[in-house]
């Protein structure tokens, strides 16, 4: 019996040791992991992109692949390299084109990354879309920017694209445009003009997307 005991405490003390050695292989790895998390860059690069109307950005890629692949994309004026947006993309990261989505005699619009990037007379401006609703909280960061997407989200909704009045219409309501909270009430009710209709034929929004985003809004 005394045998046994002796038995069971030396694989006691072994099973200790072993899970002391294993304990410290775990902290100097997770300590190597913390410290070197963002040493593991797949990609850093910065490309300057020419819209068709002749207006340029610079934007900066970062791509990270700890703990997962993310990118960060920051957005700046060409001319300065001032920041105007940021914004980080995670998962696998597929390159986009700049599209154009608005150019009236004043403001011109663009998107890319899910992010306006805007020109009104000569200053620039830029937006993440998911942050619009945040826009009042990064008014230290961006502070000329509520004013100027304001001007940028009228001119938006004046296109009466469904696509830009999902985007535009909280904002603008918040911001107390009666016009866009009128359009909204009616849209509720499944009133939509003859013109209205044929700018969206083909739209990836259809009419029963916007009676029903329209009821959510003014609840």
């Amino acid at each position: 019996m005394r045998l046994n005991k002796k038995i069971i405490g030396k694989i006691l003390i072994i099973i200790l040791i072993v899970l002391f050695i294993l304990a410290v292989i775990f902290y100097f790895c997770l300590k190597y992991s913390i410290e070197h998390m963002f040493d593991e860059d797949i990609n850093t690069r910065k490309e300057i992109i020419q819209t068709d109307l002749g207006d340029s950005f610079l934007i900066e890629y970062a791509i990270h692949n700890f703990p997962r692949i993310t990118t960060f994309i920051s957005f700046k004026n060409s001319n300065n390299e001032k920041q105007l947006e940021s914004r980080t993309i995670r998962g696998e990261f597929e390159k986009q084109s700049i599209q154009t989505i608005l150019d009236t005699e004043n403001i011109r619009c663009y998107l890319i990354y899910n992010t306006f990037l805007f020109k009104i007379g000569n200053k620039y401006g830029a937006i993440d879309i998911d942050d619009i609703d945040l826009i009042d909280i990064d008014d230290n960061i961006y502070p000329e920017r509520k004013s100027s997407f304001k001007q940028v989200a009228k001119a938006l909704v004046a296109t009466k694209d469904w696509r830009w009045i999902k985007v535009c219409a909280e904002f603008l309501i918040k911001e107390g445009d009666e016009d866009m909270k009128q359009a909204i009430e009616r849209y509720a009710f499944g009133k939509f003009t003859p013109e209205e209709l044929e700018i969206n034929k083909g739209n990836e929004i259809t009419e029963d997307d916007m009676i029903y985003f329209s009821i959510e809004l003014l609840e």
